[in-house]
């Protein structure tokens, strides 16, 4: 499991939500949740924002991490771009001698894709090497440029201190390497050593990028930063989320199956609307529309689900407190008759911004408030 981001980050001022670019200030601290599992290996780069590379000197491997965790080594390789290569190499030196084993350099252990190798040998050739049983965990992102790996500490032969070091491997040669001398290896520290509480994996460029990605823009991390009131069920209607951040009211539901025939009900302290299938809100009383409606601009609909950007402005009365539920088919959510989700003020912490799309993912990654039984 990541670690995520604590959902209220102090990192913006609200004014800073409203403009179209966030401006990070230097030195802000963002705070992680020591609590969960330091990352994980899915190709993923962002979990690792927070741990302090064992090398960032740049070059083809521009970055090494590496730590020691709950019988774990976790490292990470990242490239300068998507490179051309076949697999790799990580070294691994674990009795302190870096002058016996593998090419009299060292290597004691050596990872190559997701097989880990010992070291058995005395001729220091590579016809020493002999595959182990480890179960090891690797993953490349996608773009090729961050290789992700975990391997039990016990295949390494459980030693007092580990060192280091990575290569790309072209038609079996090793191409890139850090550090670039085979004898030279970086020390893996214990997971404690490297957490930091600020982005201490990311350079000020890279902290600037990632902080503009959490605008609403369709991404599957929108949401990392950011409370909704939700409630959810384990009927044919799953869940239902929403949140505002002063300008906008965002909705999204998603379920198994979606009619063309769902209701959201949306009040105010002084006004009722429905939000229909087609995008159009109406103005309501007592559960009827009593106008022609408007079209909703940022509205998008699915088979399993929908979402929608609704200006504040659109309502009468309170915007700091909205009180919704949906209803299709019979169902509803929340499922019990005549309860409604309760949508807090906006929020004063910088959040990012839903992009009414179709896509739900950025409406992953945030606990709910509530969970509903099901109908």
């Amino acid at each position: 499991m990541k670690r995520r981001i604590q959902k209220l980050c102090m990192i913006f001022s609200t004014i800073a939500l409203l403009l179209p670019v966030f401006s990070v200030p230097v030195g802000t601290t963002v705070l992680a949740d020591e609590a969960e599992m330091p990352v994980m290996i899915d190709g993923d780069r962002d979990d690792w924002n927070y741990i302090t590379p064992i090398s960032d000197g740049g070059g083809v491997i521009r970055k090494l991490s590496a730590f020691t965790y709950d019988g774990k080594l976790y490292g990470k390789m990242e490239l300068s771009s998507s490179g051309n290569f076949d697999t790799w190499h990580i070294y691994f030196d674990t009795n302190n001698d870096v002058s016996d084993h593998l090419y009299n350099s060292g290597a004691d252990y050596v990872l190559e894709t997701d097989i880990l190798y010992v070291y058995e040998g005395d001729s220091g050739e590579w016809e020493g090497l002999q595959g182990t049983t480890a179960v090891v965990e690797d993953k490349l992102s996608a773009d090729r440029k961050t290789l992700e790996f975990s391997i039990p500490l016990e295949d390494l032969g459980n030693p007092a201190q580990i060192g280091m070091r990575a290569a790309t491997v072209f038609n079996w040669e090793d191409v890139a390497q850090n550090p670039e001398a085979a004898n030279e290896y970086l020390p893996v520290p214990a997971y404690e050593e490297v957490v930091s509480e600020e982005m201490t994996g990311l350079t000020e460029e890279e902290a600037e990028a990632y902080f503009a990605s959490k605008q609403f823009s369709g991404s599957i991390n929108q949401w990392d930063s950011i409370l909704y009131d939700a409630v959810f069920s384990n009927s044919n209607l799953k869940n239902l989320k929403a949140v505002c951040d002063g300008e906008n009211l965002y909705i999204n539901a998603s379920a198994k199956a979606l009619s063309n025939n769902f209701t959201v009900y949306i009040n105010t302290d002084r006004a009722e609307y429905l939000l229909k299938a087609n995008g159009v809100i109406y103005t309501a009383k007592n559960g009827k529309a009593v106008d022609t409606g408007t079209p909703v601009e940022g509205f998008f609909k699915t088979d399993t689900g929908f979402e929608a950007g609704i200006p504040v402005d659109t309502f009468d009365g309170n915007t700091n407190e909205f009180r919704i539920a949906l209803e299709d088919e019979g169902e509803r959510l929340p499922d019990e008759e005549g309860e409604m989700l309760t949508v807090t003020a906006p929020i004063a912490e910088p959040s990012p911004k839903i992009q009414p799309d179709g896509d739900g993912s950025d409406w992953k990654g945030v606990a709910p408030i509530g969970k509903g039984e099901g109908s």
